[in-house]
């Protein structure tokens, strides 16, 4: 009985003559008020800020992942998956922490370690250590060995956030 409630709701508007998007209706068509002022915002298809690891001294970009800024919202594949599209490679690093910069005011940074399935290793969403110099430090959980993406969420002064996923081996 429940399958049957949908398509009969869908088929009841059709009857009724709902349009199947508001674009259909020549009625909804919205067109712009003179008497509205426009109000600056950021361009579509802004980037959000790009953020970097360092370790070992050497400096790497992550691969974005979802991010809501200016007025775009962007929900990407699960980080695993997104790493394996993009074709990024792992860095090996040593177990120590790790630094990220970001040219941006950030409000908090957190960053989490998930391993090779898809499983958060340790605490999630810690919350990194904001350095005197800017950057932001984060120690890698004991627990934690070989292959693992490490997932950086930062949260923007303002408003707006963006992911990031560094993949890395422990030596």
């Amino acid at each position: 009985m429940k399958h049957l409630l949908l398509p009969l709701a869908f088929l009841m508007a059709l009857g009724a003559g709902c349009p199947l998007f508001p674009s259909q209706d020549p009625q909804m068509i919205d067109e712009k008020d003179p008497d509205v002022e426009d109000v600056m915002a950021p361009e579509i298809g802004e980037r959000p800020p790009e953020v970097m690891m360092t370790a070992q001294g050497k400096a790497v970009a992550g691969v974005e992942g979802s991010y809501c800024y200016g007025p775009l919202c962007v929900d990407k594949i699960q980080p695993v998956a997104l790493v394996a599209e993009s074709g990024s490679g792992f860095m090996v690093v040593e177990r120590s922490d790790i630094e990220f910069s970001i040219d941006a005011d950030v409000e908090r940074m957190g960053v989490s370690v998930m391993d090779e399935s898809g499983t958060f290793i340790g605490a999630s969403n810690i919350e990194a250590r904001k350095n005197a110099n800017g950057t932001f430090s984060y120690e890698i959980p004991s627990v934690a060995q070989g292959d693992l993406y490490i997932l950086v969420f930062v949260a923007f002064q303002g408003g707006g956030d963006v992911s990031y996923i560094f993949p890395v081996t422990l030596e």
